[in-house]
């Protein structure tokens, strides 16, 4: 059988056919649209429900999700940096450090220097405070409304424990705190005998925060105001830079605890990244030393705790909401086949005369896909649109759509194949000879 034979005059039977049912055809292409639709749409529309699900989580966690690295002896200040440079660099040089799954979740690193509990000796007790130094990458600043941001003290008598000399360190206060210690700019607050000696605190200016909402006023926010404690209130001494190189003399490593923060990302928390989170936590908190080769490190956080926790509720939700779209995508099918079993039967009297007028099976089949194959093409193209319209793509998801328009083209095209040939079977059998 020549080829010619077999498409001669196709386009022209078919799109006459199509004309002539073009009611059922445009069923089936709303039908296969829809399916195609549901199927591309689908897990789509669950990835997006997962990812913002899981950031909420996190943003829920709040404190519990951010990352706290705590170590003693790490920044040793040399003649070329100070202690405020070396704790900066240390936290950089952490942050680097993290594993893959982690770097890509927290923001800029930031650190933080607290001294323990001090009390003023001239005052009644009933207000105490400690000495902070806070950084954060990319957090703003202070503006100093009286005096001067501390500077490196002038020591007026070399400190030592034989004259009573005090050391002498430079601070800031907010306006609130003075008020509640009773000070003002210039004035000394006397701490007593400390670590290594007595010392002083230096009022050198009061500061009001640029943005007092900045998560790192967060961190301590007995800075900015006055924190009510069981039997006394809290107050914070802000130290600069150079302030803080005076403080590293006064006070030893045990009483001051330098801490690095990696807050987390909500909006780069996904499912996928959330899968691997737990597994890099359990490796630097059973090896902090992978993060810095000298000190001795602690790494606290509950991120994994948080993300483990979501995951258990996923795993229940995700198989439930499957079920419904599995069950929606098959509904779907089977209409589809249904309105391809009906077009079958409309058309069984051409398919069988047809065949009785001598047209091969090939060239049936033939002008059957030359109406199929468009047909679902423009069925899974609408539902693809529809389903880039109500959710950005993802690469992945596509192939359900083209998987829906092969199996509607080929039950088209199939059907209507088996229904023909057993129409002309019938038709053959009917026009042999009675046997004698």
């Amino acid at each position: 059988m020549s080829v010619r034979a077999t498409v001669a005059a196709a386009p022209r039977v078919a799109r006459r056919r199509a004309v002539s049912d073009r009611g059922m055809l445009l069923v089936g292409v709303l039908l296969t649209a829809s399916a195609a639709f549901l199927a591309l749409t689908g897990p789509r529309v669950l990835d997006h429900a997962a990812d913002d699900g899981v950031r909420a989580a996190v943003v829920d966690a709040g404190d519990r999700a951010d990352i706290s690295v705590r170590g003693v002896g790490l920044d040793n200040p040399t003649v070329q940096l100070g202690r405020a440079q070396l704790v900066r660099r240390t936290a950089t040089a952490i942050h680097d450090a993290m594993p893959g799954a982690l770097r890509t979740v927290i923001t800029d690193p930031g650190a933080s220097i607290v001294t323990r509990l001090v009390t003023p000796r001239d005052g009644d007790g009933r207000v105490v405070g400690r000495l902070a130094w806070l950084w954060r990458a990319g957090a703003t600043g202070v503006t100093w409304t009286e005096g001067r941001a501390p500077d490196v003290s002038q020591q007026p008598i070399a400190p030592s424990r034989a004259t009573g000399a005090p050391w002498l360190i430079e601070t800031g206060l907010t306006r609130a705190c003075a008020d509640a210690l009773g000070v003002s700019v210039g004035e000394r607050i006397d701490l007593g005998p400390l670590i290594n000696g007595n010392v002083a605190l230096v009022v050198s200016g009061i500061f009001v925060p640029d943005d007092p909402a900045d998560a790192v006023w967060g961190d301590a926010p007995w800075l900015v105001e006055p924190v009510d404690m069981l039997t006394s209130r809290q107050a914070g001494f802000l130290l600069s830079d150079a302030s803080l190189n005076d403080l590293q003399l006064v006070m030893g490593s045990e009483a001051v605890q330098t801490t690095y923060l990696f807050r987390t990302d909500p909006g780069q928390v996904t499912v996928p990244r959330a899968e691997k989170i737990p597994a890099a936590i359990a490796a630097i908190t059973a090896d902090p030393a992978t993060l810095s080769p000298t000190g001795h490190l602690s790494v606290t956080t509950e991120l994994d705790a948080v993300l483990t926790e979501y995951q258990n509720r996923l795993r229940a939700a995700t198989a439930q909401a499957s079920i419904l779209l599995a069950g929606l995508v098959s509904v779907g099918g089977l209409a589809v086949l249904l309105s391809a079993r009906l077009l079958v039967t409309r058309r069984e009297r051409l398919l069988m005369a047809e065949r009785a007028r001598g047209g091969s099976v090939a060239s049936i089949v033939f002008r059957l896909a030359l109406e199929s194959v468009p047909l679902a093409a423009v069925g899974v193209g609408l539902g693809a649109l529809g389903s880039w319209l109500v959710s950005p793509p993802v690469a992945w998801t596509w192939w359900p759509g083209v998987v829906v328009g092969v199996v509607a083209a080929q039950r088209r095209t199939g059907d209507r194949r088996r229904r023909g040939q057993a129409l002309v079977d019938r038709t053959s059998a009917s026009r042999e000879p009675p046997r004698p």
